[in-house]
């Protein structure tokens, strides 16, 4: 049997492309909502706020 080596490398899918993402960040995102008092959003409005990076998304 051959013995099987630890990774070199590690690849985290963050933007959807390998698994929909979408429902944690929005979950994420409306938990922060909450806590400075404002209403949480839907689902589908964080599908076109996704793809350029956080600070990009929070300014949305």
């Amino acid at each position: 049997m051959a013995k099987r080596e630890s990774p070199n490398l590690l690849v985290f899918d963050l933007d959807g492309t390998l698994v929909d993402s979408l429902r944690d960040i929005a979950d994420a995102l409306n938990e922060c909502l909450e806590l400075l008092g404002l209403p949480p959003r839907p689902v589908d409005d964080y599908r076109y706020m996704v793809g350029e990076g956080v600070p990009k998304l929070c300014q949305r």
